[in-house]
């Protein structure tokens, strides 16, 4: 029937161009470009291909459903923009001179969609083989508002250049684009898994719609306005499709128009909550990043596990979804156990020292790493300064007989773990009595360390034997910019500064011929809040570390020494965070938020198991061999144990 209120397509001109648009994808015959979308059919046409006398309802008909975008596959032929019209009202006149309907509302309805309801119109630009657009489908560009929400679509063939049949953009240029019309297999009216092949500009518009419908679903935070200069603007518009008054932009190129144009960047600061806000802040993605230390490395990837949020192109602000541990560095944690590392640590080992004297005291000199390290011992054995080494004074024998001698293993085994290593710091330990103090510092001033320490001695009539061989510590980390070794920066900057008071307890003693040691420290530390950050510390933040060991010197003979040691490295284990991060946006620019509790300490923990040996096989000739299993590597139970064995022959020149 033709007279009833069913919208079936009599025709079959329609089905094809709501095929092209948005047929799904079920993969029989094809399937639309975007074919998700979903398909307001509104008959517009009567079965012979007429306009009914009440064309201007079909426009009311998309208002009243609220849709996105209409397809306009259909003209008024016999005029052009430009030509047969010049201006909004000559325009409206010349249409209402044509229509049925004496009320002219076609027109009407046809702008009322842009300047009220926002809605994108695309318009075929008709197949005349004029130099601009019909009449009506190219008149937008005479009214400012509608111009914003029209896009007008030229045909090319099979061949990429503009279809013979196709009216070009001429005059409406400025809001004209070009997309595939030759050859379009297309589903039609004829029933069940019916489909053929057409050629027009109205095959080229729903191309087109189906684009601007996918950018739609693609970046929920762009306007209408935005969603079309985006298209545009990525338009091929070289060589062929450089002639402006044929293909408008250009050819379409929705990957294009999908991916980022502008750089991507971070929200750092939103106080309304909308992307346009003249206060909201953005950053480059580079410039916001944690890098973290093995304390709490694992524990933020399983809390941050397929946790998303939203940055932005710098262009237009579309919104695009980044995985959060995209932001995380943990190369240096990561790096750590390799075992280039492990080697590099054992071929450095052996003590090589350059040994000077004065009268004030004794200075060694490491020759054997590319990071120099010295120690300087007074005479008194008060004043100890250390130069990549620490100063502390109460393991020094331990480690000369380890005679590993190397910075990562000297600060796994003997060190105050708080005191992180950086090139080139000092350490100063003063001694006196029962009590010393030591002050560390990172040369660029990042860490500065404060450590007191008591050593209780016997009550005895020999002051040199103490209880135990016992060192008890206390003191205050200051870190700037960063926690427990962590850097973070721009939107997760964890804070400016941060404090860990830490207490320790070392012990040594000899136990069967074998130097029993251990080393034992809990810190408590606290960050300092940062404004406009996404990363929120809830309270203070605990961490550990304990190393244990036995070393046997001359074993054997006094040109062997064996060594186990066992540390677990530092961790957190305990601590919280909140994460507040932008996840969604709107058409309206409003930024959604959602806070995620973060879990600072691990699940699991790292055990290191060492075995060292040692044999002198003459003055200038040594042998090291070393078997190192690490469990649960970085405090991580979804990596791997690892095994090293190493074996170094050193000779010296």
């Amino acid at each position: 029937n033709t007279d009833d209120d069913v919208p079936e397509d009599n025709d079959g001109h329609g089905t094809h161009v709501a095929s092209t648009a948005g047929a799904i994808k079920d993969g029989v015959g094809m399937h639309g470009v975007a074919y998700n979308a979903t398909l307001y059919p509104i008959k517009l046409l009567d079965p012979y291909g007429t306009f009914w006398n009440a064309s201007a309802w079909a426009f009311y008909r998309a208002i009243d459903n609220s849709v996105d975008i209409i397809n306009n596959s259909w003209e008024m032929p016999g005029g052009q923009v430009s030509v047969s019209c010049y201006s909004d009202s000559s325009c409206e006149s010349w249409i209402q001179s044509r229509e049925e309907d004496p009320r002219g509302q076609t027109y009407e309805y046809a702008k009322y969609t842009a300047t009220v309801a926002g809605i994108i119109n695309v318009w075929a630009a008709g197949n005349d083989g004029y130099l601009n657009p019909s009449v009506l489908n190219g008149s937008c560009i005479y009214n400012s508002v509608w111009k914003e929400l029209c896009v007008v679509v030229v045909s090319v063939g099979t061949d990429g250049k503009i279809s013979s049949f196709s009216n070009r953009c001429g005059a409406a240029a400025d809001v004209c684009i070009a997309a595939p019309g030759e050859d379009i297999y297309a589903a039609v009216n004829g029933g069940f898994a019916s489909y053929q092949t057409s050629a027009g500009t109205s095959m080229a518009a729903p191309i087109v719609s189906g684009g601007l419908a996918l950018i739609k679903q693609r970046f929920s935070s762009l306007t209408n306005q935005q969603v079309i200069d985006r298209l545009l603007s990525t338009a091929t518009d070289h060589e062929e499709y450089s002639q402006s008054t044929i293909y408008g932009h250009g050819l379409m190129d929705l990957g294009a128009a999908t991916s980022n144009i502008g750089s991507l960047q971070v929200l750092t600061m939103a106080p309304n909550l909308n992307l346009d806000d003249d206060n909201s802040k953005y950053s480059e993605l580079s410039s916001n990043s944690i890098t973290t230390s093995i304390a709490f490395d694992a524990a933020l990837k399983s809390s941050l596990q397929d946790k998303t949020m939203e940055v932005y192109d710098s262009f237009d602000r579309a919104n695009f979804e980044v995985n959060i541990s995209n932001f995380i560095n943990n190369r240096n944690v990561i790096e750590k156990y390799k075992i280039e590392n492990h080697l590099n640590d054992l071929s450095n080992a052996g003590g090589n020292y350059i040994l000077k004297e004065n009268n004030k005291g004794t200075i060694l000199f490491n020759t054997n790493e590319s990071l120099t390290k010295s120690l300087f011992i007074s005479n008194d054995n008060k004043l100890i300064i250390g130069n990549n080494i620490s100063s502390g004074s109460f393991f020094q024998d331990t480690k000369r007989k380890l005679n590993l001698n190397t910075l990562e293993s000297d600060k796994s085994y003997f060190d105050n773990p708080y005191f992180f290593k950086t090139e080139n710091d000092i350490s100063i330990s003063y001694v006196l009595s029962e009590t010393s103090a030591e002050i560390f510092s990172g040369v660029e001033g990042q860490n500065i360390g404060l450590s007191f320490n008591y050593v209780p001695m016997s009550n005895g009539k020999n002051q040199n034997i103490n209880y135990g061989n016992l060192e008890l510590s206390f003191g205050v980390v200051l870190e700037r910019d960063k926690f427990l070794n962590s850097y973070s920066s721009g939107a997760f900057k964890m804070g400016e500064n941060s404090s860990t008071a830490f207490t320790g307890v070392k012990y040594k003693n000899n136990i069967g011929n074998y130097d029993f040691f251990t080393n034992l420290y809990f810190g408590n530390t606290y960050v300092t809040e940062y404004n406009n950050s996404y990363i929120n510390i809830d309270g203070s933040i605990l961490s550990n570390s304990y190393a244990v060991g036995l070393i046997k010197d001359n074993w054997f003979n006094k040109n062997q020494k064996i060594a186990f040691l066992f540390n677990q490295p530092q961790k957190i284990i305990g601590g919280r965070a909140t994460l507040t991060i932008p996840i969604s946006s709107n058409s309206e620019r409003e930024v959604t938020m959602a806070d995620y509790n973060l879990n600072l300490a691990s699940q699991e923990t790292q055990y290191n198991y060492n075995f060292y040996y040692q044999k002198d096989l003459n003055n200038d000739q040594s042998l090291y061999l070393n078997f190192t299993h690490i469990d649960n590597p970085y405090h991580d139970a979804n990596r791997k144990s690892q095994n090293n064995l190493s074996v170094v022959y050193k000779k010296h020149f």
